[in-house]
């Protein structure tokens, strides 16, 4: 699931970022989608993991 995942932003992220680039003519807002996508993936961690799981990373 990981290696999927990372071969799909592999191939989806130089696609956006250069379809972004072409229509705003700069990277800038393609690096704001891509921090935006990062955020949301962390809450959806923080907010989605079961508490026995956050429980025990908190120990570690």
């Amino acid at each position: 699931m990981i290696n999927t995942l990372g071969q799909f932003g592999g191939i989806v992220s130089p696609i956006m970022v250069g379809r972004i680039k072409d229509l705003t003519g700069s990277t800038t807002p393609a690096l704001y989608v891509i921090g935006l996508a990062i955020l949301l993936a962390a809450a959806l961690l923080m907010w989605g993991l079961p508490a026995k799981l956050r429980a025990l990373d908190q120990r570690d």
